[in-house]
């Protein structure tokens, strides 16, 4: 009997020692996983600098990202290897690692985003912003973006004197590399599985990857200022365009973004009018690459390579009410007809040079699209003259108006009152004023003393003059730009005090560009060939083509 028992003992000894084994070897192979992924914050403070941002050239598998980049670092990992085996330092540090991200997301998500896209503001009652919180809780590649840019955010924003060496700036600088690292690790994951499983397999892995793509293109635009945006934004525009033709077509009597959202709707009911995580992050960031490709035609000296969808994407007036189709006002701040007027002219530039390199330049046929063009901005900027004199039909026509105008009054409001509405609308005026600007240098050549474009000029200064939003203005960069280009030197004060007036946010990457831009071809006036010095010359004249957005 007793040598039974102890037989039994043994037996369990066994299977404890085995059990036990088993978790050794699992938590030594999650504490390499972790050494071999990217530093940690602590790591990052003593890692020299490095290069610009450009992507890896050698991703790590979708399981080995998962598995580090998701909240999983060094220290949470030695947490599984018994009592005792971490100091007081790293237990500290860990702590101080939970608290700071939280805090960066917060800070993304209450002050940077609303900075960067100040006109986007969708009422309680369509979710808000919680798509960013669900997005960056649910997918690892999106949360390291979003800190990323949070930590860009928070090292550049102004403080005081005695706060430039702020050690909460100092960690911020040192996570900014790291995070920025592990979202693009994350794009060329999700590259690689979209590659792998097709474009028509997921519908919402397209708009996670999306997301993330555009993502990059604001970071290099609006904090490094470099030229890598053309690689991420071209990437993102392949992605949608042929995102749009695998799962937006296919029904005649419903236009493709309504397709696309119907198709990301889960559980919401359909007559809710609040929008799934997924339908939000379709909406936003398909107005952002439309808007971020318009923009880049304008540099690149081409048409915008989505031109061809947008009559499925976009609605035709800022009034007309078509579920699912996109209003890039409630976005960026400028109405679907200007922004697609100036698309259709970065097309007639590009018609006109490779007509005029082949010899074959019909000016009355170049006259006859201009005009059709020009035509449609008049029409549009009476319309706005008089909504913003109150003579016109211009007002929120949403239905949860009063519970904004409450909102509003307690000053919590995300979304737009009536009044709110016309005041943002001097932002499509100056919008309008720099796309004829635009379309007279196409048609005309530079003619800084065109009695038209300076007629022009003048209506867009006093108008940029009249915005004390900060915001409002970085994200005026495009058209402060193209009628600062032709200030005279009495204007070219003006112009400096406008872009002074956006305060800190000069620095960021769109504004003080646009200024840099303005500054050399000041510098260079009356030196320019008025038959092949244009606005995409001007965007280029710093040595590399910015993209202002």
């Amino acid at each position: 009997m007793d040598e039974g028992t102890q037989q039994q003992r043994k037996a369990e000894q066994l299977k404890k020692d085995i059990k036990h084994n088993a978790l050794m070897r699992r938590a030594k192979a999650r504490l390499q996983s972790a050494r071999r992924a990217p530093v940690s914050l602590d790591e990052a403070e003593t890692t020299p600098a490095r290069e610009p941002l450009t992507p890896i050239t050698t991703p790590p598998s979708p399981a080995q990202f998962l598995s580090t980049a998701g909240r999983v670092g060094p220290e949470q990992a030695n947490q599984d290897v018994g009592p005792g085996s971490r100091t007081e330092d790293s237990r500290a540090a860990s702590a101080g690692q939970h608290d700071f991200e939280p805090g960066m997301l917060m800070a993304y998500l209450d002050y940077a985003f609303p900075t960067l896209f100040p006109f986007y503001r969708p009422s309680i009652f369509e979710g808000g912003r919680a798509w960013l919180l669900t997005s960056a809780l649910r997918y690892p590649a999106f949360y390291h973006n979003i800190l990323g840019l949070a930590a860009c955010f928070y090292s550049a924003v102004p403080r005081l004197p005695e706060l430039e060496n702020d050690a909460c700036a100092a960690k911020s600088r040192t996570e900014l590399r790291t995070n920025i690292d592990k979202a693009v690790q994350g794009v060329q994951v999700g590259i690689s599985n979209v590659t792998k499983e097709g474009l028509s397999h997921s519908l919402a892995d397209n708009v996670r990857l999306l997301g993330n793509i555009v993502q990059l293109v604001n970071f290099e635009v609006v904090f490094a200022s470099s030229e890598n945006w053309q690689m991420h934004l071209t990437a993102a525009v392949d992605l949608f365009s042929q995102t749009i033709e695998h799962h937006g077509y296919g029904r005649q009597d419903v236009p493709p973004m309504r397709a696309m959202i119907e198709q990301l709707r889960g559980a919401v009911p359909s007559d809710c009018l609040i929008w799934s995580a997924e339908q939000a992050a379709l909406r936003f960031f398909a107005a952002l690459v439309i808007y971020q490709d318009i923009i880049a035609s304008t540099a690149r000296e081409q048409a915008s390579t989505l031109n061809n969808h947008y009559n499925g994407i976009l609605s035709k007036t800022s009034q007309a009410h078509e579920p699912g189709l996109l209003n890039l006002e409630d976005f960026v701040g400028c109405q679907n007809w200007i922004l697609r007027a100036i698309a259709e002219t970065s097309a007639l530039d590009q018609w006109k040079k490779q007509a005029k390199r082949a010899g074959a330049l019909d000016i009355m046929e170049l006259v006859h699209r201009a005009t059709s063009i020009q035509d449609d901005l008049r029409e549009g900027t009476v319309r706005l003259e008089e909504a913003a004199s109150g003579s016109g039909a211009f007002a929120s026509l949403s239905p949860y108006q009063p519970l904004e105008v409450i909102l509003a009054r307690s000053n919590i409001t995300n979304g737009l009152t009536a009044s709110q509405r016309i005041d943002q609308s001097v932002v499509s005026r100056i919008w309008a004023h720099a796309a004829e600007i635009y379309l007279t240098t196409v048609l005309s050549g530079w003619q800084p003393r065109n009695i038209q474009l300076r007629t022009h000029v003048a209506y867009a200064v006093d108008l940029l003059s009249t915005i004390d939003n900060p915001s409002w203005l970085r994200a005026l960069a495009w058209p402060f730009c193209v009628a600062g280009c032709f200030a005279t030197e009495d204007e070219e004060m003006t112009f400096r005090d406008v872009a002074n007036a956006s305060g800190g946010l000069a620095m960021f990457g769109t504004m003080r560009d646009a200024l840099a831009v303005m500054e050399k071809v000041w510098s260079m006036r009356g030196q320019f060939d008025a038959d092949t010095w244009d606005i995409a010359s001007c965007l280029r004249i710093l040595g590399h083509s910015v993209l202002l957005v």
